[in-house]
């Protein structure tokens, strides 16, 4: 986690021991990095451990960015990342799209 630029003094021993039972170095390595190139604080991990070892991290990203939201919207609300699997995630856009919502318009808390 250092080599990451991560204290690991922000977590607890009961993330560690989450992230050590899903344990993947790459991922980990890929979703610290693309947080980091999106300029989000990378004190979004600490209370939401699980988006280490997300392997469907970067497509939920994209597809929030791709409906408008930004790495902002998604630093604030990083639950909605947490919450839903990419099938999930797909699936409460076209809600809203069936709604007539414009996802864009939508606070992410509200997914």
């Amino acid at each position: 986690m250092t080599e990451c630029g991560l204290d690991y003094l922000d977590f607890t021993n009961n993330d560690f021991a989450i992230i050590l039972d899903n344990f993947d170095e790459t991922t980990i390595r890929e979703n610290v990095a693309l947080i980091n190139d999106l300029k989000i604080n990378k004190d979004v991990f600490n209370d939401n451990v699980e988006l280490f070892y997300d392997k469907e991290l970067k497509e939920k990203i994209e597809r929030l960015t791709s409906v408008g939201k930004v790495p902002q919207d998604i630093y604030l609300n990083p639950n909605v990342l947490v919450k839903y699997d990419l099938s999930g995630l797909e699936s409460a856009i076209k809600v809203l799209h069936e709604s007539g919502l414009e996802p864009k318009n939508v606070p992410l808390m509200a997914y």
